[in-house]
């Protein structure tokens, strides 16, 4: 199939096959994160899209989502350097949090598609009735980059690290925007917030009329990406 044709599906509404990252940021797509998987529909109705889709539509989105994916690599790199200064013996704890009830069948979530998308990766197929992570050989075989959300968001026991405790908040903060602006749902993931709802705000500075999101971030419903490009240094 020529991959600069676009292939209209028929009047059964079907998500596009396969996902592609450039649909992510197009003003016609809509994302579905129900059951913990990823679809993503064409309002268009085509079937599959590539780079040269003449109805693209970028909504300034697709920087900025380039953007959270290099945040999170940095993150990751980072947390993984700190805490393997601070646990250099973690793969031979008995306790390794890789084969905890939380953590036994490889949690690969919604976020996680999205960020391997952005990262032209596919995320690995789990084969079902698992009773442990298929990734876990005296340590994560993972790339440190490439491993799911809630691995990194778990806490270790045995840690209590101000580096590793930020680094954990920045790469949270970061997954739950990356899954604002994927799903274009920002009230549902930022949350909206006013000193009437939260009244710890005007500690903060905050006055009545201005809405914050779970971060306390001022943001702006009518343009819910701007305060996000300037966050993550699309735009000055």
């Amino acid at each position: 199939m020529n991959n600069s044709l676009l292939d209209k599906a028929g009047k059964r509404r079907k998500s596009l096959m396969p996902a592609n990252k450039i649909c992510l940021s197009c003003s016609y797509a809509e994302t579905s994160t129900e059951r913990r998987q990823l679809q993503i529909f064409c309002q268009k109705q085509f079937l599959q899209a590539d780079d040269s889709c003449p109805e693209y539509q970028d909504l300034g989105t697709k920087e900025l989502l380039e953007a959270i994916k290099e945040k999170l690599q940095q993150a990751q790199e980072q947390y993984r350097k700190r805490f393997n200064e601070i646990h250099p013996d973690c793969i031979n704890c008995v306790q390794n949090c890789c084969t905890t009830p939380f953590l036994n069948c490889t949690p690969f979530y919604p976020e996680d598609i999205i960020y391997y998308m952005l990262c032209d990766k596919v995320v690995p197929k789990i084969p079902k009735g698992l009773k442990h992570c298929m990734f876990f050989n005296q340590g994560c075989t993972l790339p440190m980059t490439l491993r799911p959300h809630v691995c990194i968001e778990y806490k270790c026991i045995y840690q209590n690290d101000s580096e590793i405790n930020y680094l954990a908040e920045v790469t949270n903060q970061a997954i739950i925007y990356l899954l604002a602006v994927a799903t274009k749902d920002f009230s549902g993931w930022r949350g909206q917030y006013t000193i009437e709802d939260k009244p710890s705000l005007k500690q903060l500075g905050a006055v009545a009329g201005q809405t914050h999101d779970r971060f306390n971030r001022r943001w702006d419903i009518e343009n819910p990406i701007d305060d996000l490009l300037i966050l993550y240094g699309c735009r000055l």
